[in-house]
């Protein structure tokens, strides 16, 4: 069943007797989303967050994925929290697999996107350090701590071809079939050099910021063993266009540095981000999955020159790059 109006979703939590001690049950549907269906649900004093994986994401394009993805993501939540800051992932409550569902607890009323916060003009670089030790947490811990059960759950890259590299890179190929050989190499890179639990959509849409500019995280479903620089690149590639669509570069650089430097990223071994980081900006133009607000002509054609050159010249210096790019 999939959950198109506010009471089919008023019954169903209704009926979850274990969790919902109050007959007065309401909800509100979250917008943004592509991958799926998000309502915030009270019932009493309770709070919570209903989620519902799509099989057809919301999209200009066709494009479908497996709705088998919402398990990997309470999978990687369950796998996560305990060796995450308190606060930082969301614990699942209740779950679902024949309807594709479950619940979460809510974040704190005060809590904002950081996307919202970034295009109301708000560069904290605060924020930016808080992603940057959370992302570094989540890396280093499952690295640390997971054993081999673990990284062979998470092991299956499907959700992430799905959803990542064939709208991306491989959509890309497709346009850019000059760019062939060098996008196929970042795609062996992701493919091959696996090390770490990789969140997979570490983008400001999917922080949440409290009053103390902590960071909650949300939406695993891409979630997998993989490569670390993905993160990285993925984030970098908002902040950057953010900086651009609102002349903002300076304060855009001052947030990767400090991002950067919280994560503790080592040019040595991570020589392919600045190659990363091109991809995940020209698909973000001419990808399956565009922004909608970079709206200019001519802005675009300044992200595909960036994206093209940094494509081609992968293991160019990260940071000097970054800096080039956001002068003026």
């Amino acid at each position: 069943m999939e959950f198109l109006a506010e009471k089919q979703v008023e019954q169903y939590v209704a009926r979850i007797g274990e969790l919902v001690q109050s007959n007065r049950v309401s909800v509100q549907r979250f917008s943004g989303g592509v991958s799926g269906l998000v309502w915030k649900v009270t019932a009493g004093g309770e709070k919570w967050v209903l989620k519902q994986a799509l099989g057809k994401l919301d999209v200009a394009e066709d494009w479908f994925a497996d709705v088998g993805r919402i398990e990997r993501e309470q999978q990687a939540m369950r796998f996560l929290e305990p060796m995450m800051p308190d606060g930082s992932v969301p614990r699942v409550v209740h779950s679902d697999a024949i309807n594709h569902v479950f619940m979460m607890t809510c974040a704190p009323e005060e809590a904002t996107s950081w996307k919202k916060r970034l295009m109301e003009g708000e560069f904290q670089p605060d924020v930016a350090r808080n992603a940057g030790l959370l992302l570094r947490a989540m890396h280093e811990n499952s690295r640390r701590l997971a054993g081999q059960a673990q990284q062979e759950a998470f092991g299956d890259m499907t959700y992430f071809r799905e959803l990542r590299i064939d709208p991306f890179h491989r959509h890309l190929i497709g346009k850019y079939q000059e760019l062939g050989p060098e996008l196929e190499a970042l795609i062996g890179d992701l493919e091959e050099n696996r090390n770490c639990l990789v969140h997979g959509d570490f983008s400001p849409k999917n922080m949440l910021v409290d009053d103390n500019q902590r960071v909650i995280l949300l939406d695993y479903e891409v979630a997998h063993w993989g490569n670390p620089v993905f993160d990285l690149a993925f984030l970098l590639a908002h902040l950057l266009l953010k900086g651009w669509v609102l002349g903002k570069q300076a304060d855009a650089l001052r947030l990767m540095e400090r991002f950067l430097e919280a994560y503790d990223f080592n040019q040595e071994t991570d020589a392919r981000l600045i190659g990363h980081t091109g991809a995940l900006l020209l698909s973000r133009i001419d990808g399956k999955s565009t922004v909608g607000y970079v709206k200019e002509q001519k802005l675009k054609e300044l992200v595909r020159r960036t994206a093209m050159d940094w494509i081609r010249h992968p293991a160019d210096e990260a940071v000097a790059n970054l800096r080039e790019a956001m002068k003026g």
